[in-house]
């Protein structure tokens, strides 16, 4: 797929062929003080608190105020240290994100293509000269020199640690303080495991803990609800403080989250228990995360062998939460994957606990949407073949629309929906509006399609339309 600009831009000769900014002139549009100051103090409650605000960007440049406020400050009147250090790595953040023309921040800026830069604050040291007791000016800048080895190695997908000079100065023009944040800086499309040898680093790792938590509590969270779609006293559990803080900031933006979790999780449960009704005695759950299904079946469907697909990092994160938890026995296996680059059924075929002959479910929950088109249709190819062509073999799979993955919207709820997934840095990628020509390539037919306002009717905005739960099976009975 062609990555997406992320915002309008016109001037085709400041642009390299596919729409992305090459100078600072497009870039800048990014870096508006007032807006880069929105989006500050929308993402981190602390920032808003203590009213930390920029002032002024340039190529390379950052100054933002930090005012002395009830809010930032001790019992001296004078800024916490912490408060200063947040102040920092924004400002310093900021400035490095200057150069990196055409890349967006992840989790900052919207993000609606798959340029972006994932920037972490790595470390850091300040040195004091004096209290500050007053407004504080945040100056941080990145050499000139450096602007062009740093954005190469960006492109490229080499990761970074890249130190920043930041200066803390009183409105007097006094040198407070001054200090070195050091960031790590990939782009993002560079994140994951090049090969399935490689495991990937720790902000990969993070990333992927974080999404897993993120839906535990999302899903968790329907229990506690006034007729609620199913009954599980397990994923909330899981998901744990972190997933807890991410579940509050998701659905502050997108409020359609809930729901839509919900649909998709009933809409599941009821094909999985309906195939487990007509013999299936085989599930893969492919990106099994924190997927409490087997524990939730376990009583009324015992007998059942899971196979739980997923990166060895999440396998391991899985049964490290699972272990501290009180869950009924299970027949589970799993096995490490890297979808990218091996099969499935490569994997399951040389397993001596595996049938090949034997019906299988296998589920795709949360996934299709963030692969790019080639790798989307392999991986669906793949998981296509696990059926086998055997008449009760099933797959179980969300999708968006073609439109939503471009990014484009009809109305104002679906561009809103759009950009509070471009904020949290969760974009679409891969859609299609078509299942039943796109598995018919694959030899299945789609039996069942539904909204994902199928249990809960939603308003006509367009926003639910756009995401469908599928059904497919086998063209022709064995």
């Amino acid at each position: 797929m062609t990555s997406r600009p992320v915002t309008a831009l016109n001037d085709s000769t400041d642009h390299a062929s596919d729409g992305r900014s090459t100078n600072w002139t497009q870039h800048k549009r990014l870096y508006q003080p007032e807006q880069l100051t929105q989006l500050l103090v929308e993402g981190v409650p602390a920032a808003k608190r203590a009213d930390i605000r920029y002032t002024s960007v340039d190529e390379g440049a950052c100054e933002s105020l930090l005012p002395l406020t009830l809010a930032s400050s001790n019992q001296f009147g004078t800024h916490q240290a912490t408060v200063v250090a947040l102040a920092g790595d924004y400002t310093g953040g900021a400035a490095l994100g200057t150069v990196l023309f055409g890349a967006p921040l992840l989790g900052f800026h919207l993000v609606h293509g798959t340029d972006s830069a994932c920037l972490w604050l790595a470390k850091f040291e300040i040195e004091y000269h004096r209290p500050s007791s007053d407004d504080l000016f945040v100056r941080a800048s990145v050499p000139e020199a450096a602007h062009e080895g740093i954005r190469e190695r960006f492109w490229k997908g080499a990761p970074s640690l890249i130190p920043i000079g930041v200066r803390f100065y009183c409105p007097q023009g006094e040198l407070v303080a001054e200090g070195q944040f050091v960031y790590y800086l990939r782009h993002s499309g560079h994140m994951a495991p090049s090969s399935p040898e490689k495991k990937g680093g720790v902000m990969w790792h993070h990333m992927l803990k974080a999404s897993a938590r993120l839906i535990a509590n999302v899903r968790g969270r329907e229990s506690g609800r006034e007729l609620p779609l199913y009954e599980d006293s397990y994923s909330r559990e899981a998901a744990g403080k972190h997933g807890e803080i991410l579940g509050q900031r998701f659905l502050a933006v997108l409020p359609q989250l809930q729901d839509m979790v919900a649909a998709r999780t009933r809409a599941l449960d009821d094909q999985m228990l309906a195939a487990m009704d007509a013999g299936v005695r085989q599930v893969v759950v492919v990106g099994a995360g924190l997927d409490f299904r087997p524990f939730r079946m376990a009583q009324t469907h015992p007998g059942v062998r899971y196979f739980e697909l997923d990166l060895p990092i999440m396998l391991a994160e899985r049964e490290r939460v699972m272990a501290r938890m009180t869950l009924p026995e299970v027949d589970r296996v799993g096995i490490p994957i890297n979808l990218l680059f091996e099969s499935p059924l490569t994997l399951l075929r040389g397993r001596s606990d595996f049938d090949t002959g034997a019906p299988v479910f296998v589920s795709f929950e949360g996934c299709s949407m963030y692969f790019e088109d080639g790798d989307a249709e392999r991986i669906l190819a793949g998981l296509a073949a696990l059926l086998g062509g055997h008449s009760d073999s099933r797959l179980w799979l969300d999708l968006v629309s073609e439109r939503v993955a471009r990014g484009e919207a009809e109305n104002a709820a679906e561009r809103a929906f759009l950009d509070g997934m471009a904020k949290l840095g969760e974009p679409f990628v891969y859609g299609t509006d078509d299942a039943s020509a796109l598995f018919a390539g694959f030899g299945l037919r789609v039996l069942d399609e539904t909204r994902s306002d199928c249990f809960r009717p939603q308003p006509e905005d367009g926003v639910f339309a756009q995401y469908r739960f599928a059904l497919v099976g086998p063209e022709r009975e064995r």
